[in-house]
């Protein structure tokens, strides 16, 4: 056999080997970015289906909340026209004063029923001598002439005489004499249904220019809700196509308007929700992508080959393995220059580079052993180098571990000791994001520590954070405190309940309070903002003494204030420390000659876990619950 120069034989078998390798990848590429494209619009699609339900749950929640706020509303308002008729001594008023009453709580309508159930007086003449067996409507509440203790509230009802939207309860009096029942129309409930639709759920997705969302009833199959307006009310077109499946599922098997759609399917709750997107939209991304990947392997597989055809042509020399020999002499740690001589220029630089490099390792090696044992940065260091074959450590890294100079009897002892300490942190662990660990000794350390591992060598690089964590954890408290009062401002205070509520079985019997400090403009006006000052820092001081057990206690801004009691074993013991609270009010604050000063402040507050488990909730209704104090404190003044 012919013997044929290696700078003939190694392009064109580099050559072959790369063309090859080209007509494999070009299908394998197609499936390739088939699958990426298919599982990029299944990805997409299950981040919106992920969106639509988030709002689906959000607007749930909102309605519940609105609707049980609203009968809750409309219980109070039956209780207090009670109370007022129970102030005033009377079982009913007439239409005019049943008027200026309802003007007054701000309902719609006011009825008063005798003991047998039959409206006798009220703000609507035109129902007098209704019964409660005179309508569905009215029937709702005949089961409180069989049990004066119930409070009733129907759900919003069609008012069949006036053709609109209401919502009634009722309530006794307390001789029992008579029913009160108010009848307000749920405006603003009947809005945030109307916002809260599904059909606005979907109009607030993204536009899909290359297909459309559906929202299907899951017993009917017919759309509910829909990007396309033309599609609402009409039925799917066949219901084996949506497999009753909590995962998305997809087909490439729907032709909708003259067009192939693939259809994204997914059960949630009491509907089905379905994406549609265009099948030649995905086609077309397909081809771009692969064509996009196809044209730059081409393109960097005829430049490879033409750079390697040019450089082997040019630069191969017989005196290749002799320099491969002194190489491996260098990759086994010595570090004598190279002597050989090749008689070609391009080689002779090669290796005068090589020398050079050689110099120069020597030099870093013996300045890096130097600084390494006069360097004061706070990184401790040590090295295994099997290339060098030695070890290498800075004294920072005895500070560290504590080790001192007369423990250092040998190298061998030394990496003994040293990977023992290491092994000893690891075991502790604190911040895996982080990588800190602690170091448990005479004073315990906090450190992070990298290992960095190659073919050479073992290094591990070690820095001592302990002041630094011990600032930053000073600085982070400084950030949540309220500086006049020394209690959580509203930033710590919302941090400590999203700590607390990670762990909700842990919480016991609590309390969520909101104040508002009574007064305080006066007091600026009167005496001054320094006494105003004085004036809140006294509340945050009482409220951080009551709750400094079973709670925490926080100063959201201006003149409000948070609390929220935790930890309790029963609802007695809660109530107890509640009633703690509000015997602040009238506590002395400032005495003058003539007068004294009291701390005042309004208050409300909600129970939890009976009255919600939602932290955000519960603020809601605890604020809401403090304003109204806050009105009834100043009726009374």
């Amino acid at each position: 056999m012919r013997n044929r120069s290696i700078k003939t034989v190694l392009p064109n078998l580099v050559s072959l080997m790369i063309l090859l390798f080209l007509v494999w990848i070009l299908p394998v590429n197609f499936y390739i970015q088939r699958y990426i494209q298919h599982q990029g619009q299944q990805n997409n699609t299950v981040e919106m289906f992920g969106q639509l339900k988030q709002l689906i749950n959000a607007n749930n929640e909102e309605l519940i909340i609105g609707e049980e706020e609203f009968k809750n509303s409309c219980i109070r308002a039956a209780d207090t026209i009670a109370y007022h008729m129970k102030k005033i001594g009377k079982s009913f008023l007439d239409v005019s004063s049943s008027k200026e009453l309802a003007e007054k709580m701000n309902v719609d309508e006011i009825h008063f029923f005798n003991s047998k159930g039959k409206i006798i007086s009220g703000t609507h003449p035109q129902y007098f001598g209704y019964t409660f067996d005179s309508g569905e409507q009215m029937k709702f509440f005949a089961p409180m002439l069989y049990d004066r203790s119930l409070k009733l509230c129907q759900d919003i009802t069609p008012n069949t005489a006036e053709s609109k939207e209401m919502q009634y309860a009722a309530v006794w009096l307390d001789d029992g004499s008579c029913i009160v029942q108010i009848g307000m129309e749920p405006r603003r409930l009947l809005q945030i249904m109307a916002e809260k639709s599904l059909g606005k759920v979907v109009d607030g997705m993204p536009f899909d220019v290359h297909g459309y969302f559906h929202i299907l009833d899951k017993n009917t199959y017919e759309i509910i809700a829909s990007t396309a307006k033309n599609a609402v009310g009409t039925k799917w077109f066949d219901k084996k196509e949506l497999p009753y499946s909590e995962e998305v599922s997809g087909t490439l098997h729907r032709d909708y308007n003259g067009k192939q759609y693939c259809v994204y399917t997914q059960e949630y709750q009491d509907v089905v929700l379905v994406r549609m997107y265009d099948s030649v939209e995905f086609l077309r991304n397909l081809l771009h992508s692969s064509g996009m990947v196809i044209s730059f392997v081409l393109c960097g597989a005829v430049a490879i080959i033409m750079v390697l055809r040019w450089y082997i042509q040019r630069k191969l020399s017989n005196n290749l393995a002799k320099i491969l020999d002194e190489l491996q002499k260098i990759e086994q740690g010595t570090l004598d220059d190279i002597t050989v001589e090749t008689g070609i220029t391009e080689f002779e630089e090669l290796l005068s580079y090589i020398n050079q490099m050689l110099n120069t390792i020597r030099l870093k090696q013996k300045h890096f052993m130097h600084l390494l044992n006069k360097s004061e940065i706070p990184v401790g260091f040590f090295e295994k180098n099997t290339f060098y074959k030695q070890t290498f450590f800075n004294h920072k890294l005895l500070e560290i571990f504590g080790i001192e100079e007369y423990e250092i009897l040998s190298l061998e002892k030394l990496d003994v000791l040293i990977e023992g300490k290491i092994n000893e942190i690891e075991k502790n662990l604190v911040s895996q994001s982080d990588k800190i660990y602690k170091y448990i000794s005479k004073t315990d350390k906090y450190l992070q520590f990298e290992k960095v591992v190659d073919e050479q060598s073992v290094a591990y690089y070690i820095v001592d954070i302990t002041e630094f964590l011990e600032e930053a954890n000073q600085i982070k408290k400084q950030s949540q405190l309220d500086m006049l009062t020394s209690l959580y401002n509203r930033r710590g205070f919302y941090e400590y309940l999203y700590y607390l509520f990670e762990n909700p079985d842990e919480l016991g019997f609590g309390a969520m309070i909101m104040l508002d400090a009574d007064g305080l403009k006066t007091i600026n006006d009167t005496y001054g903002h320094y006494m105003g000052d004085r004036y809140l820092k006294a509340i945050g001081d009482a409220l951080k003494n009551v709750t400094k057990d079973h709670g925490i206690a926080s100063r959201l801004g201006g003149d409000e204030y948070a609390l929220f009691l935790h930890g309790f074993s029963s609802r007695e013991e809660l109530e107890r420390t509640i009633l703690e609270i509000a015997d602040v009010r009238g506590k002395t604050f400032m005495q003058e000659k003539t007068r004294s000063h009291t701390l005042q402040f309004s208050m409300g507050y909600v129970i939890y876990p009976e009255e919600g488990t939602d932290f955000h909730a519960l603020i809601r209704i605890a604020d809401e619950r403090m304003y109204q104090d806050k009105k009834a404190r100043k009726s009374r003044r």
